[in-house]
């Protein structure tokens, strides 16, 4: 008898949440996910959109947290980690909506999460001020799927804070391998010194692929005391 009562709440409750009866969803589906063992990832899931449906964030949170960690394995489990990630996104934790969403869009088998945890990521990376790596993410996303849109404003106007201050020079860290090398050692000055340059071969790439004006030109690095 139990066990029929659960699988109508279950059923009861998923109903009350496609009809936006959040109060009944709740109350169904919380009941579902502690007695009906068959169907409890997907009574969390659904737990999670009810409690966002009635604006209760923590508590949307809370379920999707509990079906990550208590159903690893459910097909339920990614949709519930982007869920999870929009619901930070909308709490204003922009750290964790970003830390939860890049590995998800990372492991992704479905390319609808991957480009949703993409989105989530670069949403939640601006949130934080990080608007070049922003720009990044979302530049990949319409790179793998020419149909998107996506675009990235400036909250203020174009240029405006630190991506409107570089004064131009975009240098590897050669010049700086004594000092490095002193400070570090060998291996790691070399890393730093290694990765710098990636950095410089990466914007002229950037430069080339996009035709972005930045005029960029390999000069040489000069200095003198």
């Amino acid at each position: 008898a139990e066990g029929a009562e659960a699988r109508q709440g279950f059923v009861s409750g998923d109903r009350a949440l496609q009809a936006h009866d959040s109060q009944h969803a709740i109350a169904q589906l919380s009941y579902a996910a502690d007695h009906y063992p068959t169907l409890a990832d997907y009574a969390t899931f659904y737990l999670g959109q009810a409690r966002h449906q009635a604006g209760d964030l923590a508590g949307a949170a809370a379920a999707f947290e509990l079906l990550r960690s208590e159903y690893p394995q459910s097909v339920m489990t990614p949709r519930g980690e982007l869920e999870l990630a929009r619901v930070l996104l909308a709490m204003g934790k922009n750290a964790e909506a970003a830390a939860t969403a890049s590995p998800l869009a990372a492991a992704a088998d479905d390319p609808a999460i991957e480009q949703n945890a993409r989105l989530v990521e670069a949403r939640a990376l601006l949130g934080q001020g990080n608007t070049r790596t922003a720009y990044s993410v979302a530049l990949a996303l319409r790179e793998r799927d020419p149909s998107l849109r996506v675009a990235v404003l400036e909250a203020e106007f174009c240029g405006f804070g630190p991506s409107g201050r570089n004064g131009g020079f975009c240098n590897a860290m050669w010049f700086s391998l004594p000092n490095m090398r002193e400070r570090w050692g060998d291996e790691a000055a070399l890393a730093v010194a290694r990765a710098a340059q990636e950095a410089v071969d990466g914007v002229e790439a950037f430069c080339e692929e996009q035709s972005v004006d930045a005029w960029f030109r390999r000069g040489g690095y000069l200095q003198v005391s």
